[in-house]
């Protein structure tokens, strides 16, 4: 986690820890606390609709944590938050640790939508890239960018962990299951993925379709990551991000994610740079 990242992490925090103790004590019986953790993927996204709840909502405490979508699902069965985030479906194994724990196999709730992109360095001029020829990339049966038209540049593959969504979504979307290339670097958040192709100029690498000029994102089978292409799935590599909660929301639990299926948090996804689930005005 860098340290924009960090500060703004700890910004949210602060600012639940003002609203959790704030005002007379008439008033503080009034205010909750909700907790999500999960997909680093989705962390912009989940900070930026706690954000725009808590104004709303002056006495609810949102505090949002990272850390993969694995690990948001072993928080919540243990009880230390209230919604996982996650950017895949949990898979039998993870269900199990719910049902273990909780006697439930968990409730989802689809909330944005959202594109892996494929990043490259902005000096690499490849443009577009097929699914087989993506799947060569990251599985390290390509070594040079001379193959698919590009420079003379050796290949440096870079992914997230495996406790990611990303890693998980793309090994099985795009590799059909296949490993990553051994050689490939493995970067803990999308943010340092991006730093490090902006880096290394032959690196190939993934995550959310955000705009950063600092890497460019490879059209696939001809299509643009584009809000239109994700949302009509012209693009192929598009997933729904989730909202995970132990069992039937209720209190501030359901009425944050009620919002955030409302109109005013389908735009504030738009504005953090995802997908929303419907078509809506600037």
């Amino acid at each position: 986690m860098n340290s924009r990242t960090i500060a703004r992490t700890i910004f949210l925090l602060a600012t639940a820890a003002t609203l959790t103790v704030g005002g007379c004590s008439g008033e503080r019986q009034s205010f909750a606390r909700l907790r999500v953790q999960g997909s680093e993927t989705m962390l912009k996204l989940a900070m930026a609709l706690a954000e725009d709840y808590m104004r709303e909502n002056p006495n609810v405490a949102v505090y949002v944590r990272g850390g993969g979508t694995a690990n948001g699902v072993k928080a919540l069965a243990r009880g230390e938050v209230e919604i996982c985030a996650a950017s895949r479906t949990l898979r039998p194994a993870e269900i199990k640790i719910l049902a273990d724990a909780c006697d439930c196999v968990g409730m989802s709730f689809l909330v944005a939508k959202d594109a892996v992109a494929l990043y490259v360095n902005p000096d690499n001029t490849v443009e577009n890239v097929s699914i087989d020829e993506a799947r060569r990339l990251f599985a390290g049966e390509i070594a040079n960018w001379r193959e698919l038209g590009g420079p003379e540049l050796p290949v440096v593959v870079v992914v997230r962990p495996p406790n990611s969504g990303t890693h998980a979504y793309v090994k099985e979307r795009v590799l059909s299951g296949a490993d990553y290339a051994p050689e490939a670097i493995v970067e803990s958040t999308q943010e340092n993925v991006i730093d490090r192709v902006a880096d290394v100029t032959g690196a190939v690498g993934f995550g959310g379709a955000v705009e950063n000029d600092d890497v460019r994102m490879l059209a696939v089978e001809g299509a643009e990551p584009s809000d239109a292409n994700i949302r009509e799935d012209v693009y192929p590599i598009v997933r729904y991000l989730y909202f995970y909660t132990v069992n039937q929301p209720r209190g501030a639990v359901k009425d944050f994610i009620d919002w955030t299926l409302g109109a005013d948090g389908q735009h504030t996804a738009k504005r953090a740079g995802y997908v929303p689930l419907w078509e809506i005005a600037y």
